[in-house]
Parts: C-alpha cells; sequence; structure tokens
C-alpha cells in the first residue's frame, strides 16, 4: 500500500516536472525565434539621408544611432545582403531602412528594422567592420556565416 501511494507521487511528480520543462522549453524556442513583423510598415517621407524620420522618436538608442550610421553608408549597406527573413521584399541591409531615394534627394524611410534586430545588428556590424577596414566581402562573409544564409 505504501509502495502504490509512493510511485503514484513519483508519477505525479514527475508529470509536473515534465510540464515545467516544456513551458520552459517554448518559452526559449519563442525568444530564439526571428522576430516578426506584427503591423505594416511605416513609411516616412525626409528631405534627405541627414534628416532622420520622427517614427524614430521614442526608439531604443542603437536604434537610432543605427538609422543616422545607414545615412551616411547608405552605399555599404546597398551592398550587404538581407539577412533578417526578409530577402524577398529586401535585397540589401539599407532595404531594412530606406524604401526608396528619389532623384531630388528626398528619402522614403521604412520603419522596418526599428521591428527587427536582426536588421539593426547587420548594419551596425557591416558599418564597424567598414569603418576598421574590413573589405566588403569579408563583412558579407562574416555576415553570412553567422547567420547561417
Amino acid at each position: 500500500m505504501l509502495k502504490g501511494i509512493f510511485v503514484n507521487l513519483l508519477v505525479i511528480i514527475l508529470l509536473v516536472l515534465t510540464g515545467c520543462a516544456s513551458k520552459a522549453v517554448d518559452q526559449v524556442n519563442k525568444q530564439q525565434q526571428p522576430e516578426q513583423e506584427t503591423s505594416p510598415d511605416v513609411h516616412e517621407d525626409t528631405s534627405g539621408l541627414s534628416e532622420l524620420p520622427t517614427f524614430l522618436d521614442g526608439q531604443p538608442e542603437k536604434v537610432i544611432n543605427t538609422y543616422a550610421a545607414v545615412s551616411r553608408f547608405f552605399d555599404l549597406l546597398d551592398l550587404i545582403p538581407a539577412q533578417c527573413g526578409s530577402e524577398e521584399t529586401e535585397s540589401s541591409s539599407l532595404d531594412c531602412f530606406v524604401y526608396k531615394i528619389n532623384e531630388d534627394g528626398s528619402v522614403i524611410w521604412t520603419d522596418k528594422a526599428t521591428k527587427c534586430k536582426t536588421c539593426v545588428d547587420i548594419a551596425s556590424k557591416a558599418i564597424y567592420d567598414f569603418t576598421r577596414g574590413k573589405s566588403v566581402d569579408e563583412i558579407k562573409a562574416e555576415i553570412k556565416s553567422t547567420y547561417n544564409k
């Protein structure tokens, strides 16, 4: 009788622990998945690359600084492939930040990178490496290796 109670109690404890572990694994998996867009992209026109869009108001400093750096290194980022899962709509890292540069120099920005940590990380890493003397080919190879694309 005591052995039966012990076995039942052990089974209940194992079931509870398995359920808790499963929830923890699910939570870790959710955190490791790439960010998904939760709303349509916002586009904003400015007079040029030196004028940042107002949708950056209230964004984290790293995001704002990356958008500002994009304005100075847009030629570089146009050569860096997008790695965020949006390669069908974005062919380059620049496309995650800038929707279009018009003939008159005005810019239509996109807020896609404000919702995608991968976009910001790749652009800031590419710019950092380029300013430290790495070639575009080295940067592209390193990003490809990191993101397995």
